[in-house]
């Protein structure tokens, strides 16, 4: 790899992103010039060692960012790249990675956030992320994630709904939806897992759009509007795109209408809430300050330290995560793993790791499954007023 050019000039932006490789005396150095288009350009280093697979490995994880954010290769090795847009390589569908939220910060956060009358709710589901393509040939349903083989476009999930796929919507062509799927009676592991599958089971069928953004209107960009203006055109939207197997996620904007909402999803045990900004924009695979925010149910719990997972990527040279468990009718149980430590007690984790085994950890999640293991669970602290013999756990208690 020499040099490698991306331009993103979407949405308004004018700006580039300049990879340029360079090896000396068996030394690899991968450098990033960028800058807006037409001007001089800042310099960081992506790379600088002996080993070339890292060098490459950086060289694509950069690179898929950028393609994410919708940069496009334009040049390599100073030779032109025909610029096809992915439009028209894949039936009029852009790559759209969806944007994400921030979870609230604690329940003060979360009091100014339903207070505050610039900021909506969305009752939070817990299904899978869907981005979906309104084609002259039926829906297109793409994943949040991309794939191992093209870490440049999001997995595409269109041939395992097929009932999904088949909906035709003449005159709404180029509209692009952002959804939540979901199926009665399936959580988002069990529905992910339906998804994966090659086979179309009786549980796909039972598949819905759960509507709550729109990020293109008849072709037209919408993701440099507020969500406010985005509304606008997502009633539109909803007045012609109706189906049994498409609901519309209703939004609570009154700040009593947010409290009420709230306390009824915790009330009922559901996922939790989602609170939005009527003034931002949307940011493509981005996850912005102050845009969206998730509010879901929690809990925490005290557990034994039973021992550590390894690292990847840059702890890989240190722990991971935290395995811990608690005593069910006298026997310690390993339920689950955490992280979400310190740098420093990561750091005191890997060199003295015996210090900790048998040690009290609370650990925050969202809720303990059937099996006892915690879903989403954080490290929150280490205990030391309690003794491990008193974290039990008495199986069946939800």
């Amino acid at each position: 790899m020499n040099t490698v050019r991306l331009e993103n000039t979407q949405a308004g932006h004018n700006k580039f992103y300049e990879f340029q490789g360079i090896q000396t005396n068996g030394r690899f150095t991968i450098k990033a010039v960028y800058g807006r288009i037409g001007q001089a350009g800042q310099v960081s280093v992506i790379y600088d060692g002996v080993s070339k697979t890292e060098a490459e490995k950086e060289y694509e994880k950069k690179k898929s960012e950028k393609l994410k954010k919708g940069y496009l290769v334009v040049s390599r090795n100073g030779n032109s790249v025909q610029q096809v847009t992915e439009e028209k390589k894949n039936n009029d569908v852009p790559i759209i990675f969806p944007m994400n939220a921030l979870g609230v910060k604690n329940e003060e956060h979360l009091k100014q956030l339903l207070n505050d009358d610039n900021f909506v709710a969305q009752e939070k589901l817990d299904g899978m992320r869907a981005v979906v393509h309104i084609t002259k040939t039926g829906l297109r349903i793409f994943s949040r994630s991309a794939g191992v083989n093209d870490p440049s476009r999001p997995l595409e999930k269109t041939s395992a709904l097929p009932h999904l796929a088949a909906l035709k919507f003449p005159g709404m062509e180029g509209t692009v939806l952002d959804c939540e799927i979901l199926a009665a009676g399936l959580d988002s592991a069990q529905l992910s897992g339906t998804i994966h599958k090659n086979d179309v089971s009786a549980n796909n069928r039972l598949v819905k759009l759960y509507v709550f953004d729109i990020l293109r209107y008849k072709g037209n960009d919408l993701t440099q509007k507020t969500l406010h203006e985005r509304l606008g055109s997502l009633l539109a939207a909803k007045m012609k795109i109706f189906s049994k197997h498409i609901v519309y996620l209703p939004y609570a904007f009154s700040t009593d209408e947010k409290h009420k909402l709230y306390k009824s999803v915790i009330k009922n045990g559901r996922e939790g809430i989602m609170l939005k900004n009527l003034k931002a924009v949307y940011i493509l695979g981005g996850r912005p300050s102050n845009n969206w925010y998730k509010a879901k149910k929690s809990m925490t719990i005290d557990a034994v330290v039973l021992g550590f997972t390894t690292g990847k990527g840059k702890f890989n040279k240190q722990v991971g995560a935290v395995r811990f468990g608690q005593y069910v009718k006298g026997r310690l149980v390993e339920l689950g793993q955490a992280s979400g430590m310190t740098d420093i007690e990561r750091q005191d984790m890997s060199l003295h790791p015996q210090k900790y085994i048998n040690k009290v950890v609370t650990i925050k999640g969202m809720e303990r499954l059937k099996s006892g293991a915690i879903r989403h669970c954080v490290f929150v602290a280490i205990r030391s007023d309690k003794n491990p013999k008193q974290c039990i756990w008495y199986q069946g208690e939800q």
